[in-house]
């Protein structure tokens, strides 16, 4: 995202630092969310299905059970930075479009 963000012409400001480690914490949250889901089908999982069969299922059940929880976190992130993009301080502006970026990309 950082570097589309710079490709596209954004210029780079101080806050702009800070942005690995914020879309880092947002995707490490989304992976405990992905392996909470998981847990619990495997819970609910029970069957004679060979252990690759079961596995596939499970984490099929899991991407399935916690999209609506990552997208709802990530749409929300992305519409609190549209806020940031109309400030009239441009690191910040700089900051929420670069941020912006990288959360779409890490989404993807």
């Amino acid at each position: 995202g950082t570097g589309i963000a710079n490709f596209a012409g954004l210029p780079w400001a101080g806050a702009q630092e800070l942005v690995p480690f914020l879309v880092l914490g947002i995707g490490v949250d989304d992976c405990f969310v992905i392996l909470n889901a998981y847990s619990l089908a495997g819970k609910k999982e029970a069957g004679d299905r060979d252990a690759e069969e079961r596995g596939r299922q499970r984490v099929m059940t899991a991407v399935g059970e916690s999209g609506l929880g990552i997208t709802l976190t990530t749409v929300t992130a992305v519409l609190c930075l549209v806020v940031i993009v109309f400030s009239p301080f441009p690191a910040l502006r700089y900051f929420g479009w670069n941020m912006i970026a990288s959360l779409v990309v890490g989404y993807l």
